[in-house]
Order: structure tokens, then C-alpha cells, then sequence
């Protein structure tokens, strides 16, 4: 990779976003609001969600796929030069984790594995799921399996696309020992959570808010001092801390440019 010159970099020529927030909250919404040609990656299979959606293609990994399975097809898009869109979304590093834990299950067991030519020694094997009944407990290889699916999909490969960039993640209660809700948590791998941090130029963080029963709810984002949420941009700094930006029937993407350039 040539040098480059820090005077020579366009600030903002694409963003690099982590929506956080509850399920329902209008992230996946919010980010087709971005330019167009746009790629989503449908983990959480809402696809009919977007039906209509102009310049948009779906891909939705099959109930019985997993990395074997998916990763050549999106090997295939990343590696397309030039690359054809101007916005990638991931939905949602919740849901990757789920389904690369199950797809562990396929590969690493108490018995030795047969699938895919897969061969673990008997020491290894310790590490692997236990069954009980037909129910299968992942273990630590299973787990360790799931780290580095997340790790290749991201850090080896999304990263490094040169367009807009949005990943979700789901934010769920953190409970303490009594079961008391003590605070919120990024439903994602600890090492992931800790990591994207420093791949993502924005974490914005969204909400659904509701007064009342009779009140309508409301859609908003939060650009920084909420959750994990943070900003580069001086004037999403400039947006309330306490107020959000509220995006209820609006289009983000239109929203966050006429802020950038004080229209």
C-alpha cells in the first residue's frame, strides 16, 4: 500500500457507521436511507422488510448455511473491482454470531468430525460441544470457531471495502447477579465489541421512544454521550446530547448532510 498524504484525505467522502440499538428501533431503515447501489448482508432475514426498495440487492444466508457456504459468495462481491456499490450494510453482527455458533455445532462435537473433511485430534476434542439428549452445547472450540468466522468477515474483509459502510448490532439489558437491569450491553462478542470500536469512524446509536400509550412513538439517533455512541463529525457534535436527532419519517442520510453542510 502506497503512502498518502493526511492533506490529500477527504474527511467524510464515506462513512464508516456502527448502528447500535434495540431491535425495531429503525437502524436497517435508517441505513438504506444511504446512497445507492447498496448491499445488504440479511443475517437477521428481514428482506421483506425492504420490499421495493430501490437500488438495493439482498443477500439472505439459507436456515442450513453457514461460513463454508458463505463465505465464496461474498468473497466474490468484495473482490469485484471496481467495487459496484456505494453503500454496504451488515445486518447484524447480533445475528452472525448466532448463526456461526450454530454452524460450529455442524463441524465440532464430542465425536470426531466428518463434514467437510474436518479432522480434530482427540485432545481438541475436549473443547467441543456436549450433547445432551439432542441438544448440543457449543464448548470453547465452538465458540473459538465463531470468534475467528467474526474475525475474518470483518477485520480481514468489510473493513477494508472503499464505500459507505454500516454494520448493526443489538443492544439488550445487562442484568447483575440479582437480576436487576443495571445498565445496557451490545449483544456481540466481547473481543468484537472492543475491537470495531477502533475500526468505526461513528457509533450512532438509536432509539424508540414512546411517552405514552396514546402518544405516537418517535425515531431518533444519537451521535454522542449515549451508550457507546460517539462522532468525528464536528457538526453531529453540534446535535443535543439529550435530545437525539429525530429522524421520525425522515430520511437519515438526507438529515445527516443537511447538518454537515448547515442547510
Amino acid at each position: 500500500m502506497p503512502f498518502q498524504k493526511a492533506s490529500d484525505i477527504v474527511p467524510n467522502e464515506y462513512f464508516r457507521i456502527l448502528f447500535l440499538g434495540r431491535s425495531g428501533c429503525g437502524k436497517s431503515t435508517a441505513a438504506l436511507s444511504f446512497p445507492g447501489p447498496r448491499l445488504m448482508w440479511d443475517f437477521d432475514k428481514r428482506a421483506r422488510t425492504f420490499a421495493g426498495k430501490t437500488e438495493t440487492n439482498i443477500f439472505t444466508p439459507g436456515s442450513d448455511e453457514g461460513w463454508t457456504e458463505i463465505a465464496p459468495i461474498m468473497q466474490a462481491e468484495i473482490d469485484k473491482k471496481p467495487y459496484p456499490y456505494q453503500t454496504t450494510v451488515f445486518c447484524s453482527v447480533t445475528s452472525a454470531q448466532r448463526m456461526f455458533t450454530q454452524d460450529s455445532l455442524r463441524y465440532i462435537a464430542n465425536a470426531p468430525a466428518k463434514k467437510a473433511g474436518v479432522k480434530l485430534e482427540e485432545s481438541d476434542m475436549k473443547g467441543g460441544a456436549n450433547k445432551i439428549g439432542s441438544l448440543l452445547i457449543p464448548g470453547m472450540l465452538n465458540y473459538r470457531y465463531r470468534a475467528e468466522c467474526l474475525n475474518q468477515l470483518f477485520f480481514t474483509e468489510i473493513f477494508n471495502i472503499p464505500n459507505n459502510l454500516i454494520v448493526e448490532a443489538h443492544i439488550v439489558n445487562d442484568y447483575n447477579e440479582k437480576g436487576d437491569v443495571k445498565g445496557e450491553q451490545v449483544l456481540a462478542p466481547d473481543k468484537f465489541t472492543e475491537e470495531a470500536k477502533g475500526y468505526f469512524d461513528e457509533i450512532w446509536h438509536f432509539e424508540k421512544e414512546q411517552i405514552s400509550s396514546a402518544a405516537p412513538s418517535r425515531w431518533k439517533v444519537y451521535f454522542h454521550s449515549k451508550g457507546f455512541a460517539r462522532t468525528t463529525v464536528p457538526a453531529l457534535k453540534g446535535v443535543s446530547a439529550s435530545e437525539g436527532l429525530d429522524i421520525t419519517g425522515k430520511d437519515l442520510y438526507t438529515e445527516v448532510q443537511r447538518l454537515i453542510n448547515g442547510t
